[in-house]
Formats: C-alpha cells, sequence, structure tokens
C-alpha cells in the first residue's frame, strides 16, 4: 500500500480526544455496573440472557466509538490519498521472519520499520525531499498513535478483565437462575395448595357470611328487647325508689314492733313439763305422756309444739301441736309413741321444743326404756 500527499496534514485536538476517552471509559464502566445489576437481578434465564446481550451490543458500539476516536486524532485528512499496490511476490510485513539474534519488534518500532520501507519505496520511486520530510513528520505522528495504540490496549485488557468478571457473576447469576427456578417450582407448588385453601376458606366465608347476617338480625332483635327492657328498668329504677321510701316507712314499722315484741318477749313467760318424763315400753306397742306449758306471766301468746328423735324404730306424735297458755289455764297435750316390732332392747330419747309467738324457746326431755314383755305364768 503506497499514501500520496495531497494535503497537508491536520493534527485533532488531544483535549477532545482525551475528554471522549473518559466519557468511552465512563461508559465501559457503567455499563459494567448495568449488566452486573441486571444478571444478578434477572428472575429467569431468558432475562440474564438478554442483560448479557445487551452489555456486549454496548461494548462492541463502544469500541467502534474508540477506532473513530482515534481516527479523529492525529489522523489522516482527506488531503491524503491511499493507493494500494498489489504484490504478489512480496510478503506481508507481519510474515516476515526477524534476522537471527533479533528480537520480535514490538507494535511501535514494526509500524516505523514498515513506515521506514515506504520511504524506501518512495525514494526509489523519484520522490522529492518534501515527501521524505512529510513521511518523518508521519513517522513522529506514528509515535504518538503508538503510545495511543498502547493506552487502548491497557484499556482493552481491562474490558477483558471486566468482561471476565461479568462472566463469573454471569455463572453465579445461572446459578442463582436455576435456584430460583427450582423456587418458583415451589412456589407454584404453594400457590396451588394455598388456591385449593382459598377456595375452601371462601366457601366457609360464604358459611359464616350468612351466620353474621342471621346474627345481625338477632343482634338487631336483642337490641330492640335491650332498649325495651332499658324502658323498663327506668321504670322498676323509680318504682324501686318508691319501695325503698316505703321500706324506710316499714323499717320504722319493723322498729316499733321490735320495741313491742322486746318487751312482751320480757314480760312472757311459761313452763315446760312432761309426766312422766321416763316411760317404759315393749316391742309393737304404745306407751303416752302429757306435756304441759304453765302460764307464768306476762302477756298470753301462742305456744307451738315440735319433736324431735333420731332412731327410726319409734314413731312419736303430740296432740295438740299448739295453744295459749293463760293464768290457771295451762296448755295440756297428750305425746303418744309406738315402739316398732324390730325395735332393739334400749333406751330411746324424745325432744319436746316449745317455741312461743315471739320466739321464747323450752325443751324438755322424755326417754322411753324398750324391754321384753313379760311372759304369762303357766296354770
Amino acid at each position: 500500500m503506497v499514501m500520496r500527499h495531497a494535503g497537508k496534514v491536520v493534527k485533532g485536538d488531544k483535549s477532545s480526544y482525551d475528554k471522549k476517552i473518559k466519557e468511552l471509559n465512563w461508559r465501559i464502566e457503567q455499563t459494567r455496573r448495568d449488566a452486573v445489576t441486571g444478571i444478578i437481578g434477572a428472575k429467569t434465564y431468558e432475562e440474564a440472557i438478554t442483560a448479557k446481550e445487551k452489555f456486549r451490543r454496548t461494548l462492541d458500539g463502544i469500541c467502534d466509538d474508540i477506532k473513530n476516536a482515534r481516527k479523529g486524532y492525529k489522523g489522516i485528512r482527506p488531503g491524503f490519498v491511499t493507493e494500494v499496490v498489489e504484490k504478489a511476490e512480496e510478503k506481508p510485513i507481519a510474515e516476515r521472519k526477524p534476522p537471527r539474534g533479533a528480537k520480535a519488534p514490538t507494535p511501535g518500532r514494526q509500524l516505523l520499520y514498515t513506515v521506514g520501507l515506504l520511504g524506501i519505496l518512495l525514494a526509489s520511486v523519484g520522490v522529492n525531499v518534501y515527501q521524505a520530510f512529510t513521511i518523518a513528520g508521519l513517522q513522529g505522528e506514528l509515535k504518538d498513535k503508538t503510545a495511543i495504540i498502547s493506552e487502548l490496549t491497557s484499556l482493552a485488557e481491562k474490558q477483558n478483565h471486566t468482561i471476565n468478571l461479568l462472566s463469573k457473576n454471569l455463572t453465579e447469576a445461572n446459578g442463582r437462575i436455576m435456584r430460583l427456578e427450582k423456587e418458583l417450582a415451589e412456589a407454584y407448588s404453594t400457590i396451588s395448595s394455598l388456591g385449593k385453601e382459598l377456595s375452601e376458606t371462601q366457601a366457609l366465608t360464604s358459611v359464616l357470611i350468612d351466620k353474621l347476617e342471621a346474627a345481625n338480625e338477632t343482634i338487631s332483635m336483642l337490641q330492640a328487647e335491650l332498649d325495651e327492657a332499658h324502658s323498663r328498668n327506668l321504670m322498676l329504677e323509680k318504682e324501686l325508689n318508691e319501695t325503698y321510701e316505703e321500706m324506710k316507712l316499714l323499717r320504722g314499722r319493723i322498729g316499733e314492733l321490735n320495741e313491742t315484741i322486746e318487751s312482751l318477749y320480757a314480760t312472757f313467760n311459761y313452763n315446760l313439763t312432761a309426766k312422766p318424763s321416763r316411760l317404759t315400753a315393749y316391742p309393737d306397742s304404745y306407751t303416752s305422756t302429757t306435756i304441759t306449758v304453765e302460764w307464768l306471766g306476762g302477756p298470753s301468746q301462742q305456744v307451738n309444739l315440735t319433736l324431735e328423735w333420731e332412731d327410726g324404730n319409734i314413731t312419736v306424735e303430740v296432740t295438740p301441736i299448739s295453744g295459749t297458755p293463760a293464768p290457771e289455764q295451762p296448755l295440756t297435750a297428750i305425746l303418744t309413741a309406738y315402739v316398732e316390732p324390730q325395735a332393739a332392747l334400749k333406751t330411746y330419747y324424745i325432744t319436746v321444743v316449745a317455741t312461743s309467738q315471739y320466739g321464747l324457746e323450752k325443751t324438755i326431755t322424755i326417754s322411753i326404756v324398750v324391754q321384753e314383755r313379760e311372759l304369762p305364768p303357766i296354770g
């Protein structure tokens, strides 16, 4: 390939080039972060693949921008025309072997070597001194481009490192996606179970709603009854207050009656006796005694007689059971006891309790000796 000068060399703006390189570096870092976030945050395998492909497309675009920036900075403007000369017998520079003992040329030296060969080629066809000077200037620019190439190579290494990290993250994301797919399958199973439970719950809820409506109707009825009861309660409170006033009056009256009772109790007195108080009986026989209530003093009051005994083998009664003793007119009652045929031969005790109208109480004890019946003599 032979370059023919058709104008002057126009150098690009280095500050614009540096700014562009910084911008592209920032875009590479931002694209890497977005790719990592997209892959790690992916919920399915398809989302992770999409994030990976998006990163590759963005990275290819950034590489194109880098190439364009390289062409724009100290590049050959339209003033140079490049002509291609094909030589079948000439090998490419990359395939030429270096002399024995010589080190393999670096990319920069290789470019310089290529430019030197171009200079010799131009000189052999009669290129003038001005063209040789121009080639020398291009050699200087080629050194700057070599530095740029070195910088871009370092940047590419960083990008390769970033790609390796992303590949590792992608592998981890794929493992996580597999775990998420397993969890998703379990979640689907759980959702199915929950759907069944939801259906049962909805059916139960329908039944509960019917019961709730019935309960609301019952509550409404109870509320009406409660209101009615509240009205009755107000009336009862009013009646209770009136009753309380009547009770106050009755308490006063009771107090007066108690005073009267106490006075009567303090003055009325009587005496209780039984003759005889010791009885003898046989099995399957009756026996009796006389109970006397004798007035001792005070206004006469009615006296009630009651009997108490423990053994069921005897039956006891008194007649009459009440009366009013008066001066020289005692109350007389007959106590009759029946001894059952199976009654044991022992002494039985009967308690006679006398209680006056206003509570004066007195007691006596009657004993019944049950013995064996004597047989009549044989004549």
